[in-house]
């Protein structure tokens, strides 16, 4: 990521289009396939890495400009005791002050059409897995001394960045909640409003109302107050808040009060293996055998 993005979104939640939902659902205790090892995650690699900082793309289009930045991520235990789940926030670049034709600013208008008409309703996350042969010889020959118990092979996982798209690849791994911000709403036509509000369960619009009259402007008053309600009970409720207070982000219609610098932190992360030593060890004792990408 460039520190150029980070640059440009102030800590102010309100100024940007929030996005929440789940990246990696459905988290068991442990592999049952070589293919699990290197395409899906555990509950313990899931709670071993944070997301926090990968870029958010347009359906892993890595041609285009991102769309935003992981802001929080954990791990969701099941209140009914099933398999956990991996959330995160998202916030998304602010469009300009002055509409344009550059890439920028087609990305983030195209994204905002997307969510609020909710084509893109999934995410999915883009990840590299290396495949590495586990005590074996310069010929990929595992040794006599090997445990039988104990996998000869073993994957290594990088993740790249997380994308909005019509349906994620694993079930479940959906957008649970779009939040607009204030310049958001009103840039969107009617259609795309009243799209939005029955999409995601809010007052629809006056039939007779649209923009430029005084009943509409009354009306996008009432849903961005609906709006941000709706993501400060959200983000609470799901133990986000704190998260996002620790690392500087806060929203100014509900904790002024608590404003702080933006934790810059995250600026320029590498994507690196959740456990660097771990990575190093295997490296060490292990022949790389392949390399592949998986979303």
């Amino acid at each position: 990521m460039s520190s150029a993005t980070l640059a440009d979104m102030d800590p102010d939640i309100d100024n940007h289009d929030i996005l929440y939902g789940v990246v990696l659902p459905n988290l068991r205790k442990e592999h049952d396939s070589m293919y699990s090892r290197r395409a899906e995650y555990t509950d313990d690699e899931a709670r071993s890495i944070d997301m926090t900082g990968l870029v958010l793309e347009f359906n892993h289009n890595d041609n285009e400009p991102p769309v935003g930045t992981t802001i929080a991520y954990r791990v969701q235990d099941d209140a009914n005791g099933g398999l956990s789940a991996a959330e995160a926030v998202f916030k998304l670049n602010r469009e300009p002050d002055n509409p344009a034709n550059d890439r920028l600013s087609q990305a983030a208008a195209s994204q905002r059409n997307l969510l609020m008409t909710r084509y893109h309703k999934g995410f999915s996350l883009g990840h590299t897995a290396q495949k590495f042969a586990v005590d074996c010889d310069e010929h990929g020959r595992v040794n006599a001394s090997h445990k039988a118990n104990e996998p000869a092979i073993t994957y290594v996982k990088f993740h790249r960045e997380i994308s909005t798209c019509e349906t994620g690849r694993r079930p479940g791994s959906i957008i649970k909640g779009y939040f607009p911000c204030a310049r958001s709403l009103r840039r969107s036509t009617d259609d795309a409003i009243r799209s939005f509000a029955a999409n995601y369960g809010y007052e629809a619009p006056p039939a007779d109302s649209v923009p430029g009259m005084r009943s509409w402007d009354a009306y996008l008053a009432r849903l961005l107050d609906a709006v941000r309600q709706r993501r400060r009970q959200v983000l609470r409720e799901n133990n986000f808040t704190p998260i996002l207070h620790a690392r500087g982000f806060i929203a100014a219609s509900g904790d002024a009060s608590k404003k702080t610098p933006l934790d810059e932190r995250n600026d320029d992360l590498p994507f690196v293996c959740p456990d660097d030593q771990y990575l190093t060890q295997i490296r060490a004792a292990s022949t790389e055998v392949s390399n592949y990408v998986w979303y």
